[in-house]
């Protein structure tokens, strides 16, 4: 089951604030959107929900979307504040016919909401409060499930607790995740599938196993060699940098290049490996712009 967002376009008056933004949604995945505030992350998600229904380009749903509803969490939660989270819960379950009691008491447990559950959410924290929203965007079962900055406002615990359930919620039960977060190593643990937006336009978009199966590589050599190892490893396919005495490059398999330099006669005197991370392609990709 899947969610196309086919050529997307949005505008207010003459601005244009989608461009072309073409997304595919598929039910156990979970796809991560990340960019500055502004870059049109919440209006893509507001489309895809049908909050938005005045826009160019289509958005095709899979027919059972009709008996298991998108559940979504976008900007901040919405609920009565002076009902305890549990009344709030039996209020929209009542509501919009989803739902059931022991539906509400498995979400209140996967989400440890138990200690606060009965009590006013006007006396929530703000990570408590994100926990009642998602736990309301859970009511019905949903088969998509779609959140913006879902763990605003959490302590580190409430962050890996919510992450651990959000690969739970796609892996075990097969629901298509749609998430957005400032949070970039958030984006990265979870996420299947990654869109780096920049002033409402896709400007990149990362498969998991494109970030983890890179090293950032930085070796050092005499003075003597650097310029003749540099040439080596630009010959090779290497981007490098030159700072100093070191050279810096990504590399998948450093086996090849160790071998290529032994063959040269160039002698290694230091070498430093550090994963590559979401975070060192969103800012390479802003400093490409």
């Amino acid at each position: 089951m899947t969610i196309v967002m086919k050529n997307i376009y949005k505008r207010y008056d003459k601005q244009y604030v989608l461009k072309n933004i073409s997304l595919e949604l598929r039910a156990g995945k979970i796809v991560g959107i990340v960019g500055k505030n502004g870059a049109g992350k919440t209006t893509l998600m507001k489309i895809l929900c049908g909050n938005i229904v005045d826009f160019e380009g289509s958005v095709n749903y899979p027919d059972s979307l009709s008996n298991r509803p998108i559940g979504f969490l976008i900007e901040s939660p919405k609920f009565y504040p002076n009902q305890t989270g549990f009344e709030n819960l039996k209020f929209f379950s009542q509501l919009f016919s989803i739902g059931h009691k022991e539906n509400i008491d498995n979400t209140i447990k996967a989400l440890d909401m138990e200690a606060y559950i009965h009590k006013k959410s006007k006396k929530y924290s703000l990570g408590m409060k994100q926990r009642l929203g998602i736990a309301i965007a859970l009511l019905g079962n949903p088969e998509f499930l779609v959140l913006d900055e879902p763990t605003n406002g959490m302590d580190p615990n409430g962050i890996e607790e919510i992450l651990a359930h959000l690969k739970y919620l796609a892996e075990e039960r097969q629901i298509g995740i749609l998430i957005s977060s400032h949070q970039l190593d958030h984006i990265q643990k979870v996420s299947d599938y990654i869109l780096v937006m920049e002033e409402g336009e896709a400007v990149k978009s990362i498969d998991k196993d494109d970030i983890v199966s890179y090293k950032h590589v930085t070796i050092a050599v005499k003075s003597t060699d650097l310029q003749r190892t540099k040439l080596m490893l630009e010959r090779e396919g290497f981007e490098v940098r030159l700072d100093h005495h070191s050279l810096s490059f990504k590399a998948k398999n450093m086996n090849p290049i160790l071998k290529k330099l032994s063959l040269e006669n160039i002698v290694l005197q230091d070498i430093e490996m550090k994963e590559h991370t979401l975070k060192d392609i969103y800012f390479d990709e802003r400093e490409a712009k």
